[in-house]
């Protein structure tokens, strides 16, 4: 990512600026519990002549609000007691009239997500942490919405929301019911149903079912005490042509499904988990189950088991790779601040002694201009590196806090990932060239499933370079290209120039545990082009010679 070198505007020209235009004053209730939040955001406030009340918890702040209502309430999420949220919604419900707005970090924002939409949905908006003067003044001359945007209101567009492992299980969850209906059909039986067994909490679910009633993925408390146990559990298949009066009081928790059934096959699936699968096909009518039909039951368990363990798999592969990428984000997370804060000791090293100097200057009468105007200028440098840094956390909390659909700026998604590894690539000589399109290319999808392949992509190409030339080095060009207007999907190209893949490998280093280098994994790749499939796009190498270089294509869904 490229500085502008441009300097910073300091605190101060930005607040006098604000009270120049002569904004209309408000009435605001800041409420946060850390006294040194709660000072410098009341301080903020009255300096651009805002009437200002305070309270540390939600018991005051209530206790305010019945005395007089202000125009404005800033509420941090994370109070003691009653939480921000909490104070919130009883501030919707009681005084409407009130804007409510929220204060937190990325990472609570992350783990309080559902929450602060539900909240955004009734028009609170919200401002990220450490809060900067020009995040208190953007609120007071706007009424729209802070950083949590609503989404366009669009059928096609609120889709459900996924987070990285959900992505690989929307996916199995089709086969998985795909394989249920084939089994259905070709056995002649009303209703097929795929159950989880939980042994710790003693309860049965529905993972997945076709056919009959659709009771959705619940647990049923009853049926701890019918055979969907007994076949999870004992991994002993049960094959009954017709119940017979004998027998009806042990299927009886069947019944909910099927009040009349006659005819039931039950087989375990065999999956290396801590919990159990039962396959059920049952039936209102009486059948002769044919031993080609058991032996078809038991092929269709195996067919299943296939697929949940393809499932496990990717989901911890995932899950590897998402902890790669937070390994990744916190070295460059470490590596940027230490570069941000070490001037900072040399300036204040260099001020103390410019000071020092100042004190045996033989005019004592400019002693205190030259002492006032030197102050004044290193405050603005101490400024601008303090705002560096807030603005290196904040970028470094929403690339871990990106886990839903949002609408992307497919520029500012490769400039994070570049910025991520540009530690990496430094060391290993590798330059990035990237040139931002001169028009913003927007998408909505997954940013942190498309930041991960990129990721996977451009460190292959690193580590691909570093093995060719370890001492020279090499490039990776990234570029956007242009779509046509017909087109749903934009492409990205990853352009690298290293050793290349022969053509005959193009498809295989897609394949799990395959790689080409000593101390590679054959993961990364593998979970690109799951993610890119499961994100409705696709990754693929466009070209690539035999040490000519490679181009890696991403597509993805506008």
């Amino acid at each position: 990512m490229k500085d502008s070198g441009c300097p910073l505007p300091s605190i101060t020209s930005n607040l006098t600026e604000f009270i120049r235009k002569g904004t209309a004053k408000k009435h605001i209730l800041v409420v946060e519990d850390e006294p040194e939040q709660r000072v410098a955001l009341s301080n903020w406030l009255r300096k651009i002549g805002q009437r200002v009340e305070v309270a540390e918890n939600s018991e005051k702040a209530l206790a305010l609000l019945q005395k007089t209502q202000p125009d404005i309430a800033i509420i941090d999420i994370g109070l003691p007691k009653i939480n921000g949220a909490q104070l919130a919604e009883m501030i919707l419900d009681q005084w409407p009239k009130v804007r409510v707005i929220s204060t937190t970090d990325w990472a609570r924002a992350d783990e309080m997500m559902e929450m602060l939409e539900k909240l955004q949905a009734r028009g609170v908006e919200l401002l990220i942490k450490p809060l900067l003067p020009e995040d208190i003044i953007h609120l007071l001359e706007n009424q729209g919405k802070g950083f949590l945007s609503p989404l366009p209101n669009n059928v096609e567009e609120n889709r459900a929301e996924l987070t990285l492992s959900e992505v690989s299980a929307s996916n199995e969850s089709q086969k998985i019911k795909a394989l249920l209906q084939q089994f259905r059909l070709l056995l002649g039986f009303e209703q097929v149903i795929l159950f989880t067994f939980d042994s710790a909490q003693r309860s049965v679910s529905i993972l997945e079912q076709s056919g009959g009633t659709q009771f959705g993925k619940k647990v049923i408390s009853s049926l701890i005490f019918s055979p969907v146990r007994d076949v999870a559990e004992s991994r002993q298949a049960i094959f009954v042509n017709e119940i017979s009066p004998l027998y009806e009081e042990r299927f009886r928790y069947l019944l909910e499904f099927i009040p009349t059934m006659k005819s039931c096959i039950g087989v375990p699936v065999f999956v290396q988990t801590t919990a159990s699968y039962a396959l059920f096909a049952i039936d209102a009518k009486p059948h002769q189950i044919s031993n080609e039909q058991r032996a078809y039951a038991t092929a269709m368990a195996l067919a299943i088991s296939s697929v949940l363990e393809q499932y496990i798999f990717q989901e911890k592969a995932i899950l590897m790779q998402r902890a790669a990428l937070i390994g990744q984000l916190t070295r460059a997370l470490v590596h940027e601040i230490n570069n941000l804060i070490a001037p900072l000791a040399s300036r204040l090293g260099n001020l103390q002694e410019k000071l020092s100097l100042l004190e045996k200057s033989p005019h004592p009468l400019d002693l205190q201009e030259q002492r006032n105007h030197l102050v004044e200028s290193e405050l603005i440098e101490f400024q601008t590196y303090i705002r560096k840094i807030i603005g290196t956390t904040r970028m470094f909390g929403h690339i871990a806090a990106k886990e839903k659909n949002e609408i992307l700026r497919v520029d500012k998604i490769i400039e994070e990932t570049l910025f991520l590894l540009r530690d990496t690539s430094n060391r290993l000589h590798v330059t990035f060239l990237f040139t931002p399109p001169d028009e913003f290319v927007v998408i909505r999808n997954q940013g942190a499933a498309l930041e991960q392949v990129l990721l996977n992509i451009m460190l292959n190409a690193i580590q691909q370079i570093s093995e060719l030339r370890p001492d020279i080095g090499g490039w990776v060009r990234i570029s956007l290209q242009s779509r046509p207007s017909n087109s749903t999907s934009l492409r990205i190209l990853v352009e690298d120039n290293g050793p290349g893949i022969h053509v005959s490998l193009w498809e295989k280093i897609f394949d799990v545990g395959f790689t080409t280098r000593r101390d590679g994994s054959g993961i990364g790749l593998y979970i690109s082009r799951s993610l890119m499939e499961q994100m409705g796009g696709k990754v693929y190498i466009q070209d690539s010679q035999v040490l000519g270089g490679t181009t890696f294509a991403v597509e993805v869904p506008c």
